[in-house]
């Protein structure tokens, strides 16, 4: 073989080696998602009411919240989220609150960066009004904070999208049905009320996972 030949081929050779040794997109080694550990969140949602007992319209207004969790596992976690909405009805606003704690199951693997999810939980539930006057007619009536809870059952799911192992953008779907059966103006409260109510929610946020990448 010539000189040159000889050169030239050592040269490709060597070139090629480290593009062979590094993991490609798709290869085990690769990890582009990690589900499981401690993790937080914060997000932007637009929160909406309907109930027949309340209004004859379907209410909605923005909101934010935070949101806690870990992961046993790559597709099973733990979740708790607070949110809170701020809400305008024909003038009247008020505030609705929700506290979650729920199971998420991912479909996921490490060399995912797309996972979507699904949610299952149970919700407490808050609608508060400001300076209320009882009775609008009267002078006399009293003038309080108003505020109606209960507790409700949640379904969900969304889309998580890796940027990094650690950092997830993600866009998300939940809804809640149940009751607020307790009504408390300033220190008063009476329960048993049973007013139906259903709410929905849809999440933009950012997740951090310390844990991502290991």
């Amino acid at each position: 073989m010539p000189r040159y030949s000889f050169i030239a081929l050592a040269a490709v050779s060597l070139a090629a080696a480290p593009v062979s040794a590094q993991p490609v997109s798709g290869d085990s080694g690769v990890v582009a998602s990690s589900t499981k550990g401690f993790f937080i969140g914060a997000h932007v949602n637009s929160t909406g009411l309907t109930s027949d007992d309340l209004s004859d319209d379907n209410e909605s207004g923005p909101g934010a919240g935070l949101q806690i969790g870990y992961g046993f596992t790559r597709r099973l976690a733990l979740v708790l989220d607070g949110t809170a909405a701020r809400i305008d009805s024909q003038g009247d606003k008020f505030t609705l609150a929700h506290f979650d704690i729920s199971i998420r199951y991912a479909f996921t693997s490490p060399t995912r960066r797309v996972v979507p999810y699904l949610s299952a939980g149970f919700s407490g539930r808050n609608l508060g009004f400001d300076d209320v006057t009882l009775d609008s007619e009267d002078p006399s009536s009293p003038t309080g904070d108003l505020s109606l809870s209960g507790t409700g059952f949640t379904f969900g799911g969304g889309l998580q999208y890796y940027a990094t192992p650690k950092i997830a953008l993600g866009v998300g779907l939940k809804w809640t049905t149940g009751e607020f059966d307790t009504v408390k103006f300033d220190d008063v409260s009476v329960d048993g009320l049973g007013i139906d109510a259903t709410s929905a929610r849809i999440n933009l946020g950012l997740t951090w996972y310390p844990m991502g990448g290991r």
